[in-house]
């Protein structure tokens, strides 16, 4: 076994438990909720966050998932408080690796906390 890979595998792991919590904090203080980690919806949302942490720790790009721009669009008209939370989402994440979001991402990311947080919310 490499040492040197088995250290980048835990230094990404603990990279990801460091974000994901950061953005569940985010999410949890603007809505002033907090998310039920038993629910199909957190689930996704947890899924969702640690594919994208992966992909961007790897740097695989998936190019040909880009969206109409008209999409994103519609989406922040309809969801303020969802696409407000995106932001401060991708402000960190900018802050703390240098990451910048593309539009489907927070499409994406945008579809998730409207949905763990509109369930949540009516519940």
């Amino acid at each position: 076994m490499n040492i040197k890979n088995g250290d980048s595998e835990i230094e990404d792991t603990m990279t990801m438990a460091k974000l994901v919590a950061n953005i569940i904090s985010i999410v949890q203080k603007n809505y002033g909720i907090v998310l039920d980690e038993e629910s199909f919806n957190y689930s996704r949302f947890i899924s969702h966050l640690r594919y994208f942490i992966i992909r961007r720790l790897k740097k695989t790009q998936e190019t040909d998932t880009q969206l109409d721009p008209a999409l994103l669009a519609m989406m922040i008209t309809r969801y303020p408080q969802a696409y407000q939370v995106v932001q401060q989402i991708t402000a960190f994440l900018k802050l703390e690796m240098d990451w910048t979001l593309q539009s489907d991402e927070e499409v994406y990311l945008l579809l998730h906390i409207w949905r763990v947080t509109q369930h949540q919310q009516t519940e």
